[in-house]
């Protein structure tokens, strides 16, 4: 599979996004907020899978794969194993069953519906979805960090 320079770059926007999610945000403190910690580090997170999110986009459009299995190694590296009959055989198949071998993916989608789920049928929808104005702990920040936890 070959990647183009747009690829690669979209690529290493969504490396440089999980790197700055986990170095950045325990780092940044504002000391002029009235609210110290939660709310800047949320909006910096969320602005950050906005970003990865944009890019991940930009790579599927210009021909990307949807995604990498565990274990695939670097883009351009050819994963093979050898064997008796006929020397190498592809390690890993593109195939969507693929997808649903993964250990967590059930859990995480089946948490998201939740997410959905509650923040359709709440009482103050802005609410569940924004989150409340001293914490910003609602769907829309959930989302942001499965956005990175995906991609990543």
């Amino acid at each position: 599979m070959r990647h183009t320079k747009v690829q690669r770059y979209c690529e290493s926007v969504i490396e440089a996004g999980w790197l700055a999610a986990l170095i950045i945000a325990p780092l940044f403190f504002n000391a002029y907020s009235s609210r110290v910690f939660e709310p800047d580090k949320i909006s910096l997170i969320r602005s950050i899978s906005l970003v990865m999110l944009l890019a991940y986009l930009v790579k599927v459009l210009d021909g990307g794969p949807l995604w990498l299995p565990a274990g695939a190694g670097p883009p351009g590296a050819r994963n093979i194993v050898p064997t008796a009959h006929d020397g190498a055989q592809p390690l890993f198949e593109w195939k969507l069953g693929s997808l649903w071998k993964q250990p967590l993916l059930l859990p995480v989608l089946l948490l998201a519906l939740a997410y959905a789920l509650s923040t359709l049928l709440s009482i103050s929808q802005a609410v569940s979805w924004w989150g409340s104005y001293h914490r910003l702990q609602g769907a829309y920040t959930f989302s942001s960090y499965l956005i990175i936890a995906l991609l990543t």
